[in-house]
């Protein structure tokens, strides 16, 4: 149980850094994960982190309610091959990366499409800026980002300009 333990702990933070970044690699940096309660379950191939869970690594910070790691049983020989999914989840996630912080219900990182989804009231603030949506796409082959609303809701930005020096 020691040794199935430590591995979902390393596949979750090997995936979890590479989920979050474009840009500069912080994959071969300390992790640090805290919760008040983690349970594995082997059946269900998935590991969960309850109660008040931060994960930073390097200037990536992440916070929750809960963090669920999905993982395959066949995931080979290398630590970190076998997640499939992580979803941090609770009443606020938030994701604070260099100047840039995004909050909302839900964050889902699918390994596979190599794809981070954000829901749920999504704002997202950068300095002076805010952008404010339903669901926040991050493609983390492509970099794209996308920003989008449901219902009569629409995707809404507020730009604040620096003043000039005189």
């Amino acid at each position: 149980m020691g040794r199935i333990l430590l591995m979902v702990l390393m596949m979750c933070v090997a995936q979890t850094a590479h989920a979050q970044v474009k840009g500069p690699s912080i994959r071969d940096k300390p992790v640090d994960v805290q919760a008040d309660k983690l349970e594995v379950d082997q059946e269900k191939q998935e590991a969960t982190f309850s109660g008040n869970v931060r994960v930073e690594q390097a200037n990536l910070r992440l916070a929750a309610d809960k963090l669920t790691v999905y993982y395959a049983a066949d995931g080979g020989n290398e630590v970190g091959q076998a997640v499939r999914k992580i979803v941090a989840d609770g009443e606020a996630v938030t994701v604070v990366y260099a100047k840039d912080t995004a909050t909302g219900k839900q964050a889902v990182y699918d390994v596979e499409k190599s794809e981070v989804v954000l829901d749920g009231g999504v704002v997202l603030v950068r300095g002076g800026n805010t952008l404010k949506g339903d669901k926040l796409v991050f493609n983390l082959t492509t970099g794209k980002v996308s920003l989008l609303s449901s219902g009569s809701q629409r995707v809404r930005a507020q730009f604040t300009p620096k003043a000039s020096k005189k």
